[in-house]
């Protein structure tokens, strides 16, 4: 069976379109366009404490209200040691430790969700984020996100840049590109944004042990060679390490994913795995857990103990929107320990299946894309292995063409495609050698006389469509006969032949007298019979019988049946009847036949 590869479905991101406050705001209108424009909030410690200072303050509108629960993403540009540190959640402190020029509090981010002018959620990046209603997360191309999940509906973002008046003197800001969220995500196939957090770590292990995630973005780029490497570097402590990945909808129970990693094969045979969780949640509801040392066939533990990728599958049966890598630490071991995570992928349709990847059709019933054989439902259809637009299920199937099918199963589409190949045979038209045939009313001649070259010939009354004559159905004056061929491909031609139908009939004889009398001793023949027409034969019957020769006698008391023949050939289809009488006078009589 021959597949090709296909994108996944994108997204439908709502965009905030209006703003509804701004306060120091430099082009605050740029953070309700998706582009590569941005709003910058700007913020002053004042002069002196509690003199002069000023934050900048943006509050957007969405176009609608948002239902609770729904996760809204900011993109903004801040300080990137700043991001960086709290992309690590809870580790943001100890990550701000590590990287030396990070202060928490001086310059930090304050945002609300609102609902109007009441607010349902506020947090703040003066300490890092610690629970699940705000994150700060990163995209696959390594942009930073505000992510801010509320209990309650709302239809507004507000976002203030802040600086401590602790800095007297000090100008600050800070750039917001656009907020949004995701709806109608049938098909949010990819992971769309990751983070990572751990416990038990201490500012030790992250500066000397080499604790910590590497290129988290790696993780969600659909790129098959890049990786974030999850580490907890070398240490003799309990410790866990973990990267999560978020997804712009909630799966169904029926929905699986697979996770692909590669680790150093002696950590393998040090028992790493055992150590390896992965997890699953519904917003902030743990709702699976697995080792993957549990689910490993023999086929995935070879790949992973040859230093190879293995991509290890899950079925959580329940509903999930994240999905967290955790590794926790082997104890007494003097070797770093990770593992490289290549991303998180949700078990996509299968490709559609066929019984014939080479299928042949008639091209006389007119075959159309719906027509392609597959053993599923709900196929979209193309004419590219890869990309490419649906095709119309009622557009006609094209003889040589290949067509690329894929599945759609709880409105997403499989990523592969699967190829079928179309042939059209059609038998060629009839011929004939006279395409206006002429025939005689009196052979009362049939569809089956009509003359015509090709293998099973069907006569039509209409040039398509139409009702097929049976072979003893009598032919019309005036009629058009379409007729088609089919060869052993049992295909019907497509074109039909049209012969046109002419009967003609020579007008019956005509006589003076159709009670005609004749004498006996005249020896009267068939030849003596009064009628006036071209070509005259008589006959016993008034249909069918036996001609008569011109010189057979006459009988008394029989009728005789006249025909004419005109040059068209016909004899005429109606016979005139004459009645005939031949007369004999008696013999004379005497009394004596010897006289003298």
């Amino acid at each position: 069976m021959t597949l090709y590869g296909n994108t996944a479905i994108a997204q439908t991101q709502v965009f905030a379109n209006q703003v509804t406050l701004e306060n120091n705001v430099d082009n605050a209108v740029n953070a309700t366009i998706n582009n590569e424009n941005f709003a910058t909030l700007n913020s002053y410690g004042g002069i002196a404490v509690g003199v002069g200072a000023y934050s900048g303050e943006l509050e957007l509108e969405f176009p609608n209200t948002i239902p609770a629960n729904t996760t809204s993403y900011v993109r903004i540009n801040f300080d990137e040691d700043y991001l960086n540190a709290l992309l690590g959640g809870s580790l943001g402190n100890l990550l701000a430790d590590v990287i030396g020029t990070v202060l928490f509090g001086n310059h930090y981010i304050n945002i609300e969700a609102r609902n109007n002018t009441t607010t349902v959620l506020s947090s703040t990046t003066l300490v890092p984020p610690s629970n699940e209603s705000f994150r700060i997360v990163t995209d696959a191309l390594g942009n930073y996100y505000l992510a801010i999940t509320p209990n309650q509906d709302y239809n507004r973002i507000y976002i203030e840049d802040v600086t401590s008046n602790l800095l007297l003197g000090v100008f600050n800001s800070m750039d917001v590109y656009y907020a949004f969220y995701y709806e109608d995500n049938e098909c949010a196939i990819d992971p769309l944004f990751t983070d990572y957090d751990g416990s038990g770590i201490t500012l030790d292990l992250l500066t000397i042990g080499g604790a910590g995630v590497t290129n988290p973005e790696f993780a969600i780029d659909n790129n098959p060679d890049n990786f974030s490497e999850i580490s907890l570097g070398v240490l003799g402590v309990l410790a866990t390490m973990e990267q999560n990945v978020y997804f712009a909808t909630t799966y169904d129970p029926g929905d699986d994913f697979s996770v692909t990693l590669k680790t150093d094969p002696t950590l393998v045979s040090l028992g790493l795995l055992n150590n390896v969780q992965v997890r699953a949640y519904e917003g902030t509801n743990l709702v699976f857990t697995e080792n993957i040392n549990t689910v490993l066939t023999l086929d995935l533990l070879t790949l992973l103990q040859n230093g190879e990728q293995a991509t290890i599958p899950f079925e959580p049966n329940v509903a999930f929107d994240r999905v967290t890598v955790s590794l926790t630490s082997l104890l007494n071991v003097n070797i770093a320990q990770s593992i490289d995570f290549y991303g998180v992928q949700v078990m996509k349709p299968e490709a559609p299946t066929t019984t014939n990847e080479s299928q042949t059709f008639c091209a006389v019933t007119n075959p159309t894309v719906s027509d392609i054989q597959v053993n599923e439902s709900n196929i979209l259809w193309y004419d590219v292995p890869s990309g490419g637009t649906p095709l119309d299920p009622s557009s006609g199937l094209v003889d040589g063409a290949s067509y690329y099918g894929a599945q759609v199963v709880d409105g997403c589409e499989s990523p592969l495609r699967l190829e079928v190949n179309v042939s059209i045979n059609d038998t060629p038209t009839p011929t004939t050698d006279n395409s206006q045939q002429t025939f005689c009313v009196v052979d009362q001649p049939l569809v089956s006389d009509l003359q015509v070259d090709g293998p099973n010939i069907v006569w039509y009354n209409a040039s398509t469509g139409g009702t097929p004559y049976a072979p003893t159905d009598p032919l019309l004056d005036g009629q058009s006969y379409y007729a088609t061929a089919t060869d052993t491909t049992g295909c019907e031609s497509s074109i039909r032949l049209e012969v046109e139908v002419s009967l003609d009939d020579t007008s019956t004889p005509t006589t003076a007298n159709s009670q005609q009398d004749f004498c006996q001793v005249d020896g009267p023949t068939v030849a003596d019979l009064q009628a006036t027409g071209p070509n005259i034969v008589w006959y016993d019957l008034p249909t069918g019988g036996t001609p008569y020769d011109p010189t057979d006698p006459l009988v008394d008391g029989n009728s005789y049946y006249a025909t004419a023949t005109d040059a068209s050939g016909c004899e005429s289809s109606e016979r005139l009847q004459v009645d005939v009488s031949v007369g004999d006078t008696d013999v004379p009589t005497t009394a004596n036949s010897q006289q003298g």
